[in-house]
């Protein structure tokens, strides 16, 4: 174990730039997250681990990454720096960018922006060379960012904001199927997206991967008629760049169909790195109310009106998980009284297809309502109550990585690997 830490205060050593210094070896720790979106009756617990690092230089400033994957990711770090502004990055459609937020404002992640000091910190014994190699770069990209500090909602005079605001984000979820556990769609036979994802491997490396066969036996139809894969095809149409052209592989003989294509993103990406804003709903014991309105202002404020990106959500108050996603919003803003207003919001919400379809495209979309009081208090923060239904939660999908809810015989580089195929030439 000595041998370990020794070896490891070497690679934190080497970990910086000539800008950018530790003053220790990282804290980490293992949070539970939020129950997920996952569009599945079973309960399931995920844990996360992230490092808190103290740096010498900027004074004060704290960097934070998650290490769950083979590598760090800027959409899973942030900086804190002394006057308690987070950089961030951000992962929409295949394209990173980075922001600035006032912490204390709004807090993009689901873990403590602060070191949670009162719990136990450990040194996984994962932590190498090329993890660390890539969390050195992360912060690169973090501490060399310019970005301005985004105002989400002036806490101070939120007067000004009064009347009319629309944002729409800048990217749309792209169409996508569900793909319930009804009817197995997605793994039901030689045709299915599933089995030709196994050719595809078994070509490349003599074995089959078992993706299928792990899918039919996790993923059964029980009678619950909602369980599916819509989670899936909300983070994917987020996250990733849409298909939008059939593919072929000469090696297995195999032709992956726009559809095809799609629906093992679903898979892939069923239970991805998230923001998690209020608490699912699971019957008596669950407060159906618990998403305060505030915090349903404020996310909306941020992601969709600074980042431009689009929030997933689960809009009704029930146990069953209906997984849509939001690109944008009107707001109207009547002040009522001293420090109180008065907020209606229509919401543009996507849903997914009702059946598999390799037609390319925004997604379709409505439009519903909600209404809430916003009330300020003398320090400028902000509390807030339902007058219309709320939803049960808002997500956000942060980056591609695994949780432990995922289909251990899918490969991420193999995936990547079948959408770089070439385009099926039409004759």
């Amino acid at each position: 174990m000595f041998k370990f830490i020794k070896r490891f205060v070497v690679i934190i050593a080497s970990f910086y730039s000539a800008h950018v210094f530790a003053d220790a070896q990282p804290a980490c720790y293992s949070f539970t997250v939020p129950e997920g979106p996952e569009a599945d009756a079973a309960v399931v617990e995920t844990k996360e681990t992230w490092c808190y690092q103290q740096l010498s230089s900027p004074m004060g400033t704290l960097y934070v990454f998650n290490v769950d994957a083979e590598k760090v990711v800027p959409e899973l770090a942030f900086t804190m720096d002394p006057d308690g502004v987070m950089t961030h990055g951000s992962l929409k459609q295949g394209v990173r960018s980075v922001h600035k937020v006032l912490a204390k404002d709004f807090n993009p992640f689901s873990i403590p922006y602060n070191e949670p000091k009162h719990m136990k910190a450990e040194v996984p014994q994962y932590l190498d060379q090329q993890l660390m190699s890539s969390a050195n770069e992360t912060l690169r990209v973090l501490s060399t960012s310019t970005a301005p500090v985004e105002k989400i909602v002036d806490l101070e005079s939120l007067e000004m904001d009064t009347g009319e605001i629309t944002e729409e984000s800048d990217i749309k979820p792209w169409r996508g199927y569900w793909w319930a556990y009804n009817g197995r769609r997605l793994s039901n036979g030689s045709n299915s997206p599933m089995a030709k994802y196994d050719r595809f491997v078994k070509a490349r490396t003599g074995s089959n991967p078992g993706s299928q066969a792990w899918e039919n036996s996790r993923h059964r139809y029980h009678g619950i008629n909602w369980e599916g894969h819509c989670n899936g095809w909300a983070a994917s149409s987020v996250l990733r760049a849409e298909p939008s052209a059939s593919k072929y592989d000469d090696q297995s003989n195999t032709t992956f169909s726009v559809s095809d294509q799609k629906g093992l993103l679903a898979e892939t990406d069923y239970c991805v790195k998230i923001a998690f804003f209020g608490n699912r709903y699971r019957g008596s014991n669950s407060n159906p109310r618990d998403i305060g309105a505030a915090l349903f202002h404020k996310t909306l404020r941020y992601y969709i009106g600074t980042l431009k990106k689009p929030i997933a959500v689960d809009y009704k108050q029930l146990e069953p998980v209906d997984n849509h996603v939001i690109s944008g919003y009107t707001m109207k803003i009547k002040q009522t009284g001293a420090r109180t207003y008065a907020v209606t919001a229509k919401v543009r919400i996507h849903k997914y297809d009702k059946s598999p379809s390799s037609d390319p495209g925004e997604a379709p979309s409505y439009i519903r309502t909600y209404s809430y009081r916003l009330t300020e208090a003398s320090d400028g923060s902000l509390t807030g109550s339902w007058t219309s239904s709320n939803p049960d939660f808002l997500w956000v999908p942060l980056a591609s990585v695994d949780c432990n809810n995922n289909n251990p015989r899918i490969n991420h580089d193999r995936i990547q690997e079948m959408l770089d195929l070439p385009v099926v030439m039409s004759r």
